[in-house]
């Protein structure tokens, strides 16, 4: 059995443990292959790299994109990416200067509602100073005693229609997508079930992911193949005859994959909430086919094999 995770965040964006701490960590807890997905950052990869050599680990180099698609932010996840791609990297460069300007306006939105200081604080707790966000003005309002925890963060401030807030637009899902496979990488939706999304909206962002995947990778042989693509209708005809609410229920964190068949590229995933029902969410190509593994410590948002 591989113990297996796809999606994993240290300081170099909003997490707290540096690329070598969470290597190590991962190592010491039994994961067998690491991706190291910072947002819109890849200067971790190096680092974690050289940990994953010494500790028997298998890293894949991966980043998250933050794109704005449907009225929302989405986020993509490229794996086994090319780190110093010049494409990538060019449109990495773009979004984290976007991230600035957009981190010093949450500032400035924050000490109009009287909470002066606020862009400073949330430096403090930002290792890389381009990364700056949501995240580190949470830790910053809970260590000043504004809430009381971070989840109190995010109700109150930082999201949309309260204080800390601000509009912003990402690079658009076709760049995105783009550049990930340009750099030899696949692209991912991350967490599907935390946009508000409805069922319609999701089959279009499934329809448009697979369509600028299939665009990007003529070449690649991490393309979508036909067998990949050919679930989609088969999926929509299951989901169509379950309850709305069952649709779309489901949650990142109470949905642990239950099983996954490299050679068939599909994993399928069972939704906590909603008991035994199967939830296809998106493709995951791979070239390394000849395994079964259960039990990841993440969600991977995937497709379901027809019967």
């Amino acid at each position: 059995m591989l113990n297996i995770d796809l999606h994993c965040h240290s300081n170099m964006s909003d997490g707290v443990l540096s690329p070598a701490e969470v290597v190590a960590r991962a190592a010491a807890n039994g994961v067998h292959a690491l991706a190291l997905t910072d947002h819109d950052d890849v200067a971790g990869i190096a680092a974690a790299q050289a940990v994953a050599a010494t500790a028997g680990l298998r890293l894949i180099p991966g980043v998250e994109i933050s794109v704005s698609w449907g009225g929302q932010t989405v986020h993509i996840v490229g794996l086994r990416i090319d780190p110093q791609h010049p494409e990538l990297a060019a449109g990495l460069h773009g979004i984290r200067r976007g991230r600035v300007e957009r981190a010093r306006r949450m500032g400035d939105d924050l000490a109009q509602s009287g909470f002066a200081g606020a862009y400073a604080g949330a430096c403090g707790y930002a290792a890389n100073k381009q990364l700056v966000g949501r995240t580190h003005f949470a830790r910053w309002l809970v260590a000043q005693g504004h809430v009381p925890d971070m989840r109190t963060a995010f109700r109150r401030f930082l999201t949309r229609g309260n204080p800390g807030y601000v509009e912003h637009e990402w690079t658009t899902l076709e760049n995105a997508v783009g550049w990930i496979h340009a750099s030899g990488g696949t692209a991912v939706i991350a967490h599907p079930g935390r946009y508000a999304f409805s069922a319609r909206e999701l089959h279009l962002l499934l329809d448009a992911s697979a369509r600028w995947a299939a665009k990007a990778s003529k070449s690649s042989a991490a393309a979508i193949t036909p067998p990949n693509t050919a679930s989609l209708p088969t999926w929509r005809a299951r989901s169509a005859s379950r309850p709305r609410a069952e649709r779309i229920s489901m949650r990142r964190a109470r949905a642990p994959i239950s099983a996954a068949c490299l050679r068939c590229r599909i994993i399928a995933s069972r939704c906590g909430r909603a008991g035994r029902s199967w939830h296809p969410i998106f493709l995951l190509p791979w070239p390394e086919h000849q395994h079964l593994w259960r039990n990841s410590s993440i969600f991977m948002p995937t497709i379901r094999s027809p019967d």
